[in-house]
């Protein structure tokens, strides 16, 4: 919101104040309980006057100086922004010491302090001596860029989509690495309850501000660098493996599509907002093509949308599922190990279906290309262990009752035949019965190939598909 007032005064030299918690250092002592739901809508009860005094500041500064940084929204002066106990200011140099000051007279009116030092003015100007202000007489920092409730914006009030970007890889990376410790990794907990974790724990930290900021090619470039990196610590690999077979296997999507996705959702709700919501208030005022707003606008989900002010939620569900699985039909016609999976989104079954951990794992590497992995010379002395000769050479399709020409291959048309879900009958019972033991010995007979030096043979008695048997509807 910062970034959609100072866009409404980008010719005039601005100062911002943008602050943090306030301190109670001094008696009278105020305060709200800490975890308290009620806590928050005490505070706002409590710190309601703030924006009246500042309006009034910057009436009296517009009267003095003919000017004004803020803008009239129902002819009134909106000059600060609140959000919990961060504060936001909008000045010009010439005004900010006389509003300071009447800050500084609400909280000693009230019985509170603001923290000097954990506020900053950001300078519109490039003015290389800027001046100097202050609260309580202690001088505010000054800084050319500074994080308003975490996302940062520059001097011009606009968002940094770089630091933003810096800022949330950082924190996710750690975080995973974090988990990583604790068992989210390809030995420890299983593939399905790490990406979940990822996808509840650290994904959001990717996402923080995404969906208010316009990135360019690099910029996403830098996230899905950053989201792979994260991957490849729960399913493992070397620093370059693809990790696009290992997103669709958890109906991940690329941080592309999560950027896109997020700025529908974003726009689609503003439409949706209370008349008396700010941001519905600024809506009519922002005219200027150029601005962020207009780019958000341009999102190609929401312009796939045919009635787009009047789309409901079903609509935009719709809009969303048609976009990913575009993106995911583009991907499967680029790539021959994503396009042998499933042609939807969705969690593989392989990642949940009950079967031992040594079955789980053949079919994932077989889904991910580790197995057969790097060709060498197959038993058979004629191929090397290629894909295609493995299928032929185990003979596959004969064993399964399947023409050889069945596409992708044997092997993933019965994957992709898996349930999706618990099966409520057993009418197909009689054909997972016959087909997944062969299918479970087909892989064991894979891993030995390409394994000749490990014996397998105790695998033989329990990977047999007995649990994913013993799961079926009787």
């Amino acid at each position: 919101m910062l970034a959609l007032l100072q866009s409404l005064f980008h010719n005039v030299q601005v100062e911002v104040l943008l602050s943090g918690a306030t301190s109670r250092s001094f008696q009278p002592l105020t305060g709200v309980m800490q975890g308290s739901v009620l806590s928050p809508h005490l505070y706002s009860v409590y710190i309601n006057s703030l924006p009246v005094a500042l309006r009034a500041a910057g009436e009296l500064c517009h009267t003095v100086f003919n000017q004004t940084a803020a803008t009239r929204l129902n002819d009134q002066l909106v000059n600060s922004l609140l959000f919990a106990d961060d504060v936001a200011i909008i000045a010009i140099p010439e005004a900010m010491p006389v509003i300071l000051n009447s800050a500084e007279q609400h909280s000693q009116e009230l019985g509170y302090r603001w923290s000097p030092t954990k506020c900053m003015i950001l300078h519109h100007s490039c003015s290389l001596s800027p001046l100097s202000f202050s609260l309580y007489n202690v001088p505010i920092p000054h800084a050319h860029s500074f994080p308003y409730l975490g996302v940062p914006f520059s001097a011009k009030g606009t968002i940094d989509p770089s630091l933003l970007i810096s800022r949330n890889c950082v924190s996710a990376i750690n975080s995973m690495r974090a988990l990583q410790s604790l068992g989210v990794n390809h030995t420890g907990l299983s593939r399905l309850l790490s990406i979940r974790l990822y996808h509840q724990f650290i994904r959001p930290q990717f996402e923080y501000g995404l969906a208010i900021s316009c990135f360019n090619i690099k910029q996403v470039a830098v996230l899905e660098k950053a989201q792979n990196t994260c991957l490849r610590m729960i399913f493992g690999g070397h620093s370059t493996s693809s990790t696009s077979v290992f997103r669709h296997l958890g109906n991940l999507s690329s941080m592309r599509e999560r950027i896109l996705t997020l700025g529908f959702k974003f726009v689609y709700r503003a439409f949706w907002l209370p008349d008396e919501a700010l941001f519905t208030l600024l809506r009519p005022v922002l005219t200027n093509p150029a601005h962020q707003w207009f780019k958000l606008l341009a999102n190609p989900i929401w312009l796939s949308l045919s009635n787009r002010q009047n789309a409901d939620s079903k609509a935009c569900k719709h809009a969303i599922r048609s976009f990913l699985n575009q993106g995911l039909f583009l991907q499967r016609s680029q790539q021959i190990l994503l396009s042998a999976c499933r042609p939807s989104p969705g969690v593989d079954p392989i990642l949940w279906l009950p079967m031992t951990n040594y079955e789980r794992s053949r079919f994932i590497r077989w889904r991910m290309g580790w197995l057969p992995g790097r060709p060498q010379p197959c038993f058979c002395g004629l191929h090397t262990t290629s894909r295609h000769h493995i299928i032929e050479c185990t003979g596959a399709a004969i064993r399964l009752h399947l023409y050889s020409t069945v596409q992708p291959n044997p092997i993933d048309y019965v994957l992709n035949m898996l349930p999706m879900k618990k099966l409520k009958n057993n009418k197909n019972n009689a054909f997972w019965i016959f087909t997944w033991p062969i299918l479970c010995r087909i892989m064991l007979d894979i891993e030995q190939i390409c394994l000749p030096g490990v014996d397998l043979a105790d695998h033989a008695a329990t990977d047999r598909g007995q649990l994913f048997l013993n799961w079926l509807p009787k």
